[in-house]
């Protein structure tokens, strides 16, 4: 089994001949650092770590992946966005295209916001967190996404989106109102394997129903968690879920390889409690810490 390296200085001494190897281990805080040439058997292990939730994307030890070699095989950063500002899309940073309601509302109208640690508790990272709810009333139940913007990653063997989130009284199932589909509580990541269009990324009726569209985006659930009950400022900094999705690049549709686009996807139905932000919440999902990678890896023989 080989070794785990948070540092990146102890991981290059410890290249042998003239490869670098992945260094992890089976822990809940793992990290991977870099990647070049390696055998077959660690590219599975890499795989099974992260599908595992066992390896941590280290976000601070990745090279952003706009200025590495291109030739050279490794993890790189696509981006990486812990809501430190106040707009969630901030096209400066090119992290969000849109964020949507599930009746193709804009940011103007939706239920989700950044929010300061003085309001929600500790962050995951930083000082600020997302807050989605949910709203008191009947036929209230819907999903926000948040709708990341198209990347290049033809090039790439992998992808990881990790994030951190806090459940907040969720339920099993509930039944969408503007698409009647039935669907968990809380929090996934769904990647468009569609067009554009059939994905609901352009402006053309029916949006709503296309970003949902389970025949053209390809979702990834975290095991069900209802989660900390109603007072949304009573859990400890332990109590952040890290969630990961690992896709293999050969798993997207060819003209998808070249246009990523992923969305973190909420659905809840009930909010805060008579709609009062200062009152305990019924249903919500605090998130934050959102990483998305990628890796490139040639196998070696074993």
């Amino acid at each position: 089994m080989i070794k785990l390296f948070k540092n990146l200085s102890l991981f290059f001494a410890f290249v042998l001949a003239s490869a670098l190897i992945i260094t992890f281990n089976h822990c809940s805080n793992a990290r991977f650092t870099q990647v070049e040439a390696i055998s077959q058997s660690d590219i599975d292990d890499l795989v099974e770590g992260i599908s595992n939730g066992e390896l941590e994307v280290d976000e601070e030890e990745l090279p952003n992946c706009t200025v590495v070699d291109p030739d050279v095989p490794l993890a790189c950063l696509v981006f990486k966005d812990s809501f430190e500002r106040k707009n969630i899309v901030d096209h400066d940073d090119f992290h969000w295209e849109t964020v949507l309601m599930d009746n193709s509302d804009n940011t103007s109208n939706v239920d989700v916001e950044i929010e300061h640690k003085e309001f929600l508790g500790d962050a995951a990272k930083g000082e600020n967190a997302i807050l989605f709810r949910g709203r008191e009333g009947k036929s209230s139940d819907h999903e926000v996404f948040l709708v990341s913007s198209p990347f290049d990653l033809s090039g790439y063997s992998y992808l990881v989106v990790q994030y951190k989130y806090v459940p907040i009284g969720l339920e099993d199932f509930i039944k969408l109102t503007a698409s009647g589909i039935e669907t968990v509580e809380g929090p996934r990541v769904d990647f468009c394997v569609g067009t554009n269009y059939d994905c609901g990324l352009t402006e053309e009726p029916g949006r709503h129903k296309r970003l949902r569209d389970p025949d053209n985006w390809s979702s990834y659930f975290p095991g069900y968690v209802s989660g900390q009950d109603y007072n949304i400022r009573a859990f400890p900094k332990d109590g952040w879920i890290m969630h990961q999705v690992l896709l293999s690049i050969g798993d997207l549709p060819e003209n998808r390889r070249s246009e990523v686009v992923f969305k973190i996807s909420v659905a809840l139905d009930e909010g805060f409690y008579g709609n009062d932000r200062h009152r305990d919440m019924e249903d919500g999902v605090i998130l934050d810490d959102v990483v998305f990678a990628a890796i490139k890896v040639e196998s070696t023989t074993q």
